[in-house]
This record gives C-alpha cells, sequence and structure tokens, in this order.
C-alpha cells in the first residue's frame, strides 16, 4: 500500500496558517473558557463531597444538604460546559436523563446525593 505524500512546501504552509483558522481560535476559546470555570468546578465537586466525610460530626446537617444542593450546581455547570462545546466547537453533547426529585426535603435530598449524573458532572469537573 502506497502513502500518498505531500510536497514539503505544502505541509509547510499549512502549519504556518493552522493556528489562525477558526477552528483553532474556537478550540483556544473552549480552552480559555474552561479554565476560567475550573476554579469554580473544582470547589462545587469536592467541598460539599469533602464535608461529608465521616470525621465530620455535623456532617448529617450540613454535608448533606450541601452536597444535594451542590447536585443542582454541578449539572448547571455540566450545561454550561456543554453549552460551550455546542456553540465553540459544533458538538452535539447530550444532556443527562434528569432524575426526578423525592417527596419532601428528606426525599429531594436522597435523590440529589444518589443522582448518578450529578456524580459524572463532579468526576468531569474534577477531571
Amino acid at each position: 500500500m502506497s502513502r500518498r505524500v505531500r510536497p514539503p512546501g505544502r505541509a509547510i504552509a499549512e502549519a504556518v496558517t493552522e493556528p489562525f483558522t477558526r477552528r483553532s481560535w474556537a478550540e483556544a476559546g473552549y480552552a480559555l473558557a474552561g479554565l476560567t470555570l475550573a476554579p469554580v468546578g473544582l470547589v462545587l465537586a469536592v467541598v460539599p463531597v469533602a464535608l461529608c466525610l465521616p470525621p465530620w460530626v455535623p456532617f448529617v446537617l450540613v454535608g448533606l444538604p450541601l452536597l444535594a444542593a451542590s447536585s443542582a450546581a454541578v449539572l448547571g455547570l455540566g450545561r454550561v460546559h456543554r453549552a460551550l462545546a455546542s456553540g465553540l466547537l459544533g458538538l452535539a453533547v447530550g444532556a443527562a436523563a434528569p432524575t426526578p426529585p423525592g417527596r419532601g426535603f428528606v426525599g429531594w435530598m436522597r435523590s440529589a446525593v444518589k443522582d448518578p449524573a450529578a456524580w459524572r458532572a463532579r468526576a468531569y469537573l474534577v477531571a
């Protein structure tokens, strides 16, 4: 099987002009937007989980409600990242299936803490 070889002049021209294409600028914009959102995402993903660890005595009163509330926040930040990927890069990333909230405060908290989409969003934000 023979490979098609590009002329050296064309390869050099592509290497020089590639940083000035629309796609390159869109990728740079996406990276810059992600860089500015990263500290917020890291705090939203890590702090509530850390407050739920057993050494914390008030983890039931503070940590679990904070973890449940942060589920909505990390899902919202995930929507922002999907919108950026769609708008800047033209990538269609499907939204997570919504988890129906439970009845009452305890039901809402239980469903928010167990929401698999929120845990995936946390993992994405940490990564």
